[in-house]
């Protein structure tokens, strides 16, 4: 039997009614969205949150959230084969299936947004423009997926406890290739999507990239200690030691300092340059977007405070 398929039994066969209860909420919601997706090829894109000062709608939002996640999600795998933290373990197949799910979620929200999912479709196998930062990002989303399937099947091997000394070295290689996989290939050129578009301020600069990148790990990490969280809340086993949430709260809290270091810099520049398009964006955002701004740069320090006291 297939060794992830033997897994996902496995947990099945281990999971309780609040396990089941959950999945069945999960789907819910799944159909729910679903459901507006439909709406959306039947209304147009100005359901996706679209106007005349909002360019990408939530769909493309979802694109950076979900690559973030992805790929910041890679980190747990890096733990454990580089750095040696087994503590990690039980939770090293959930974030790459994490990991794995968020990457199939950017590319749905890709898919709808362009309106026509078979448009999308057609990259790279017959639309292939080797200048659009967008054809490098959609290819290397492929690429992402089919890393992460390889390392989601050498780590079940891991953890069903019966593999070779070549499973376990594949194991490794992929779990520590994944992450600048990730991290440069995947979600810099996503960045650099935003960072080429020369008529939004913030946006049009080199360093959007980086700054994707350390959201990405924050997001990922992020993502993956609240699903073992809450799998322990669900399930009522224990994933991981007091010592392991301590080394991932600094970790989390780490990347958190760095996402924050940019996102106060990026503000301060804009408004001591006193550019005319850089202010109408600040008047913009602390104007008509206060509470969505507010939230972004409010609730990221209390999260770091929080993970730091």
């Amino acid at each position: 039997m297939n060794p992830i398929i033997q897994y996902l039994i496995g947990c099945f066969k281990d999971a309780g009614k609040g396990y089941y209860f959950t999945l069945a909420l999960t789907l819910v919601i799944g159909l729910a969205g679903l459901s507006n997706s439909l709406k959306f090829f039947e209304h147009g894109h100005g359901l996706s949150g679209m106007s005349d000062m909002v360019p990408w709608g939530i769909y493309i939002s979802g694109l950076a959230f979900f690559i973030g996640c992805s790929a910041g999600a890679t980190m747990i795998g890096l733990q454990i084969h580089a750095f040696g933290k087994h503590e990690y373990h039980n939770i090293g197949t959930r974030a790459i299936i994490l990991a794995l799910l968020s990457i199939v979620a950017a590319m749905t929200c890709v898919m709808l947004d362009v309106g026509n999912p078979f448009r999308a479709m057609k990259i790279p196998f017959l639309l292939r423009n080797f200048t659009s930062m967008f054809f490098i990002s959609s290819t290397s989303y492929m690429g992402f997926m089919t890393v992460l399937g390889l390392e989601l099947y050498f780590s079940v091997k891991l953890t069903l406890g019966k593999p070779s000394d070549m499973e376990r070295k594949m194991a490794k290689f992929m779990a520590i290739f994944a992450v600048p996989y990730a991290l440069i290939v995947v979600h810099a050129f996503t960045g650099t999507i935003f960072g080429v578009v020369k008529a939004r301020e913030v946006w049009n600069t080199p360093l959007l990239p980086v700054h994707f990148v350390v959201s990405a790990l924050a997001s990922g990490v992020a993502l993956v200690l609240m699903v073992s969280i809450l799998t322990v809340l669900i399930t009522k086993k224990e994933l991981l030691s007091k010592e392991a949430y301590k080394h991932a709260g600094w970790l989390l809290a780490f990347f958190l300092m760095l996402t924050l270091f940019l996102d106060v810099f990026d503000y301060i520049i804009l408004l001591y340059n006193s550019t005319h398009e850089g202010l109408e964006v600040w008047h913009l955002l602390t104007g008509r977007y206060i509470i969505t701004f507010a939230m972004n740069m409010g609730l990221m320090p209390v999260a770091l405070a929080i993970l730091l006291f």
